[in-house]
C-alpha cells in the first residue's frame, strides 16, 4: 500500500516474521526506513503498530526524531498536524484504508 506523507509517496509492507528479523537482526514488530520510504510491520501487526511507526516516519521527516522528551502540548501539536497533512493528501477514508490494511492477513 502506498501513501503520501508530507509530499512523499510512502510504502508500506508488511513481511512475514522471519522476513522481518533480516532487516536489522532484531525482532520487532514494525520500522520505519526512512531512506526508501518504506514503513515495514509484521504480518501479524495491528493498526496501532502501523500507526506508532507513521509517527516514527513524521517526526524524522520534520528533523525532530532525536527530541528526547515533549510537552503534552507539542504532541497534541504533532500529532494533529500528522493527521491533517494525512487526511488532507489521501483523503478522509484514509485511515479506514490504512485499517483494513493493518488487519488484513
Amino acid at each position: 500500500m502506498k501513501i503520501k506523507l508530507i509530499g512523499e509517496e510512502i510504502e508500506i509492507v508488511k513481511i512475514e516474521d522471519d522476513e522481518y528479523k533480516e532487516l536489522d537482526g532484531d525482532k520487532n514488530i514494525g520500522v520505519s526506513v526512512y531512506a526508501k520510504n518504506k514503513i515495514v510491520i509484521n504480518n501479524q501487526q495491528s493498526f496501532e503498530v502501523l500507526i506508532h511507526e507513521m509517527v516514527h516516519f513524521w517526526l524524522y521527516r520534520i528533523g525532530i526524531s532525536s527530541i528526547k522528551r515533549f510537552s503534552k502540548e507539542s504532541i497534541c501539536d504533532i500529532i494533529g498536524s500528522m493527521i491533517n497533512n494525512l487526511v488532507r493528501e489521501n483523503g478522509v477514508d484514509i485511515i479506514k484504508r490504512l485499517e483494513r490494511y493493518a488487519v488484513r492477513r
